[in-house]
């Protein structure tokens, strides 16, 4: 496995996109494609030409510009890659580029590695992550290596991610951040237990006050307007949850323990 960064560091893509060339052999797999700069391109085809190698396989983690934005770039240096993804929602990216359907338990071969698709919707609707023979974790943006993801829907989020619990996952290689290659059941355990906490939180500051009530009592430190976007996302994440699990109830704009 070789990382390919994306050269897009920012507030919430930590160093940049973390991308990968896996498999060994002259036909390689890449998962995902970092977001488009001049950098990455150079960067990859120094790589495949040190390999001695094409991509015949990219496969994408969900429709975030910075993990497909730099498809063109990956075709410009191999035409005859094939690029996969969920395109079970009729988003506005997966119109961008020439893409075929991702399947949940699609299996992909190349040189010493064998790849399962994972469907594992949570941090937003069309994510999927990947799974080696040897119980690698290509997690994508479910779990970060030194931050805490943003999460669009925490029912499906914490289901997915209990599902891949109890996969007994050896080492875990994210979308952004460091690999985790030692403790990765504990990080996985641990991602779970800090969105239930989290949860926990949000309830207990719920006394009739408003999302950015809510948001101040449980993020009081967050005040960068750009950052402070995505925490809103989470929290109504987490409050429609608690709304469906009848733990509380909304009035008005005003939410309310049941």
């Amino acid at each position: 496995m070789i990382l390919i960064p994306g050269y897009n560091p920012g507030q919430l893509t930590l160093q940049g996109t973390n991308t990968y060339l896996i498999g060994t052999g002259n036909k390689r797999i890449l998962i995902d494609t970092g977001e488009g700069k001049e950098q990455y391109k150079i960067h990859l085809k120094q790589i495949l030409e040190q390999e001695q190698c094409e991509i015949s396989i990219v496969l994408i983690t969900h429709h975030h510009l910075d993990h497909m934005g730099g498809i063109p770039q990956v075709i410009e240096l191999c035409p005859n890659a094939k690029v996969y993804k969920n395109l079970d929602h009729n988003l506005e990216n997966d119109k961008l580029y020439p893409m075929l359907p991702l399947q949940d338990g699609q299996i992909f071969q190349v040189e010493n590695c064998i790849i399962t698709a994972i469907s594992q919707p949570g941090h937003c609707v069309d994510h999927f992550s990947f799974i080696t023979q040897n119980q690698e974790w290509f997690s994508g943006d479910c779990l970060l290596g030194g931050s805490s993801c943003f999460i669009e829907n925490v029912k499906q989020y914490l289901e997915n991610m209990e599902k891949v619990e109890k996969m007994k996952i050896k080492t875990i290689y994210p979308g952004h951040g460091y690999s985790i290659v030692e403790g990765a059941q504990e990080a996985i355990s641990k991602q779970i237990n800090h969105r239930k906490n989290r949860e926990q939180q949000i309830y207990q500051a719920i006394n009739g006050q408003s999302i950015d009530e809510v948001i101040l009592a449980v993020y009081p430190d967050v005040n960068d307007p750009y950052v402070k976007k995505f925490v809103k996302i989470a929290v109504q994440a987490h409050l429609i949850k608690l709304l469906n699990d009848n733990l509380i109830k909304c009035k008005d704009n005003l939410y309310y323990k049941c």
